[in-house]
């Protein structure tokens, strides 16, 4: 039981912070960059994250890791996935994945942004299969973030 002592630190907590996932599939139309759907919060600290999107808090403005994985259950060889941040529905960053070959494609996306009170990230994915594809749901498709302390 050791103790740790930070002189002039009040907050050595990585809040706010989120982690969101889905309860069910979504079909996303090839060429068409689409926001992703989340439905079931494993946490949100700050009460944060609502409507598909994370609101940086009052007050809470500073250097975030925001992170995202997709997983798509179709394409063939050279086809792409990718992954979109969007903050105030502006492109931000993005992450191209490439298929190998028929099956599915997980593309991850990781991120530090340095977002302002009031900033709404989103993500989006983008293909271009020319079908409509699903994102999966099962444990390979998530959303998450949080504030990075000390930065």
């Amino acid at each position: 039981g050791a103790t740790l002592t930070v002189s002039g630190s009040t907050n050595l907590t990585n809040a706010p912070a989120f982690f969101v996932t889905k309860s069910a599939n979504q079909n996303v139309a090839t060429g068409t960059a689409t926001i992703i759907t989340w439905d079931v919060e494993s946490y949100d600290t700050a009460s944060a994250f609502a409507s598909n999107a994370f609101t940086v808090p009052s007050g809470q403005g500073g250097k975030y890791f925001i992170y995202c994985s997709l997983n798509v259950s179709g394409g063939n060889a050279n086809n792409y996935l990718m992954n979109e941040i969007m903050v105030n529905d502006t492109l931000t960053q993005y992450a191209i994945s490439r298929f190998a070959g028929a099956g599915g494609l997980n593309g991850n996306i990781n991120v530090s942004l340095n977002l302002s009170e009031g900033d709404v990230v989103k993500i989006k994915a983008l293909h271009n299969t020319g079908s409509t594809e699903v994102i999966d749901y099962d444990k390979l498709t998530w959303f998450g973030g949080f504030k990075i302390i000390g930065a």
